[in-house]
């Protein structure tokens, strides 16, 4: 494992460990909200540097968070399609939620969907 892998690894852990404790506690805040999508948003910045290393090691190159998801869905890294696809459009669309004060919706789906996916690409790790 490089050091770059073993770094983008421990630090998603981290993130992913942040982000669950975020979903623990009750929302009652917009404050509160805005924390968790930002505990979401590096985890899954975590996340795809991860899959990026372990394509990579697998001799497939990628470029960037869309190509690391794609080339990951393809080669069986991770599964749920559905939910990886929605996170790669996800972070144009929650700088929207911040403007229009539309955070129930994001902080939902992270914990519905997004959270999940996020979860079963840590246990691989």
């Amino acid at each position: 494992m490089t050091a770059d892998r073993t770094k983008h690894t421990t630090d998603f852990h981290k993130a992913l460990a942040c982000l669950e404790r975020a979903l623990e506690r009750p929302m009652t805040s917009r404050l509160e909200r805005v924390g968790l999508v930002k505990f979401y948003d590096l985890a899954y910045w975590q996340a795809w540097q991860v899959l990026r290393d372990e394509l990579v090691e697998c001799g497939t190159p990628a470029f960037g968070p869309d190509d690391s998801v794609r080339k990951a869905l393809q080669i069986g890294l991770i599964h749920d399609r559905d939910a990886w696809q929605e996170m790669v459009l996800a972070e144009e669309r929650f700088m929207q939620y911040f403007i229009d004060d539309e955070l129930e919706k994001a902080t939902a789906v992270i914990r519905t969907r997004y959270y999940p996916a996020l979860q079963e690409t840590a246990l691989h790790q």
